[in-house]
């Protein structure tokens, strides 16, 4: 079995004869996809072509994100065929699946469309008897580019409290400040560093020992994995 999460970004505009270009980084766990359109630009000056909208596996690496054309996988049965999506799900690491690799070549055919598939977990024999699997995502949308989405998505990791994009003592400053003197409340996922579900001075003192080399202080933002 394999755990996981299909999404359909529908950018502006994946309809009619306009490419919905996708992409993946596999470095930051992300599949995104860019958005075209006829019109030139979105409110606020922002070019279409700036769109971007994308879904990131946070924490642990996850079995695999690949991003597939639906003229193949859905137009043709209205919905995933269970087989095909179990072969997308069971397809470890990062890929944009080629129209050309599942059409013949001679079909009359352009993608516009596409959806992306994360697998978060392979469930085998011998996690049956395992009561939870989990799997923490962000979804991230720019209108500024695909810098500005990798930007956010990093934002979001394990021990940046304080959302500077960055792992420093200012994150240890920022949840101390929050227990102590009623600071701004952070996010569980990020500021959790010692994996207890609770953001208190334990999370302080271990992300402490973490920025200074202490063996045996990882972070492990994944509460109740």
């Amino acid at each position: 079995m394999y755990v996981g999460m299909a999404i359909d970004f529908d950018l502006p505009s994946d309809t009619g004869n306009v490419w919905n270009t996708p992409g993946f980084d596999s470095t930051l766990y992300l599949l995104y996809q860019q958005g075209y359109g006829e019109e030139t630009t979105l409110p606020g000056g922002n070019r279409f072509d700036s769109l971007y909208a994308g879904i990131a596996h946070l924490g642990s690496a996850p079995y695999g994100g690949h991003i597939i054309p639906n003229d193949c996988y859905i137009y043709p049965q209205s919905g995933y065929r269970d087989d095909s999506l179990y072969a997308v799900m069971s397809t470890p690491g990062f890929s944009i699946i080629d129209p050309k690799d599942t059409i013949p070549a001679d079909t009359i055919y352009r993608t516009v469309d596409w959806n992306s598939v994360m697998t978060f977990a392979h469930i085998s024999e011998g996690y049956l008897n395992t009561a939870e699997v989990k799997g923490t995502c962000v979804i991230a949308v720019s209108t500024k580019g695909l810098q500005v989405l990798k930007d956010r998505v990093k934002m979001i990791m394990c021990g940046n409290a304080n959302r500077d994009d960055k792992v420093n003592l200012g994150d240890v400053i920022y949840i101390a400040k929050y227990k102590m003197a009623g600071g701004d409340e952070p996010w569980l996922y990020m500021s959790d560093v010692n994996n207890d579900c609770a953001i208190n001075l334990g999370d302080v003192i271990h992300l402490a020992k973490y920025l200074f080399g202490y063996p045996g202080f990882d972070l492990d933002c994944n509460c109740g994995e």
